[in-house]
């Protein structure tokens, strides 16, 4: 479920911005403030209980710069492309022991409850999928090309996470 959420927010961020109907500035906006709102929400049970955290204002300030660049590059990369990259860059993130509010918040919300009973080899290995779900959402819903290279990238890339995870699945 996280995937096909993180995906999504590679649709939604591309068709929001491919036709100029929002500028990568206001879009990001958007983004953070409504994430952070269903965030907020999903941990309000728990905070009526702790209460809140200290804000983290360093981190929050780099989440809108990643959102800015990221909406910015959606301007000219396909969703497949913008999240092999954003993904990739997760990916180095993780291994280094460290779209809104549907997509990013409940996303974030579903990944961060799955990551702890994932290994980090496995989890940084699901995250590869993202970028071959997100294309072929483009391809579904937003009418971009299918192509050979398309196809051979996306089966090579599922087919190597698949291995990968029934690996690791055999020696547990």
């Amino acid at each position: 479920m996280a995937m096909l959420a993180f995906a999504a927010n590679s649709l939604l961020c591309r068709l929001a911005l491919r036709d100029g109907a929002i500028d990568p500035a206001s879009f990001s906006t958007v983004r953070v403030v409504s994430g952070a709102m269903i965030l907020a929400l999903l941990a309000w049970p728990h905070w009526r209980r702790t209460g809140p955290p200290r804000a983290d204002w360093r981190s929050a300030v780099a989440l809108f710069g990643y959102m800015i660049c990221f909406s910015f590059a959606y301007l000219s990369v396909n969703a497949g492309t913008g999240a092999l990259i954003l993904f990739g860059a997760v990916q180095l993130t993780m291994f280094a022991a460290a779209s809104g509010a549907i997509a990013s918040g409940l996303g974030y919300a579903i990944w961060y409850a799955a990551l702890p009973g994932l290994k980090a080899t496995s989890a940084a290995t699901v995250q590869l999928s993202v970028p071959a779900i997100a294309a072929f959402g483009g391809v579904l819903l937003l009418a971009e090309p299918v192509t050979l290279r398309l196809v051979l990238a996306s089966a090579a890339t599922l087919g190597g996470v698949a291995i990968v995870l029934r690996r690791r699945a055999a020696r547990e």
